[in-house]
Order: structure tokens, then sequence, then C-alpha cells
């Protein structure tokens, strides 16, 4: 019996994932999540991180799960 959550809703709502699990789970690309990342998406919304040095950003799955929902119309 399947229980509905994706994968990403199965870790810990504090665990930081890489950009990639992000690009897997939104279906994005890496591009577009880095412009949502600095606020230059044409949207303006914001997707927060965590900044570990250059191209090394990590984001909590409660965060990430959030942004994708207020994407939502």
């Amino acid at each position: 019996m399947k229980t509905g959550k994706t994968f990403l809703e199965h870790l810990p709502p504090d665990q930081l994932v890489p950009i990639e699990t992000v690009v897997h789970y939104t279906g994005l690309s890496r591009r577009t999540i880095s412009r949502f990342c600095h606020g230059k998406h044409v949207s303006g919304r914001k997707l927060a991180y965590y900044d570990f040095g250059k191209r090394e950003k990590r984001f909590k799955v409660r965060d990430v799960i959030e942004f994708v929902e207020g994407l939502r119309r």
C-alpha cells in the first residue's frame, strides 16, 4: 500500500540535502534552482539554502517542501 509520500518527505525535516536532490525532487534545472536561491528568478520567489562555499549549497528538507507547496496554484 502506498503512503502517498515522496522520497524527500521520508527524510527528517531538518536534514540538509545537496542541490542534486532538489533538482531530482522538483524536476527543475540546477540553474533554475540557483536563480531561486539568489532571488533572481522572474517570479521573485526565494529558496532558502545554506552556503558551504563556492558551488556547495545545501537545503533543508522542510524548506524545499514548503517552497514547492508555495508554487502550487
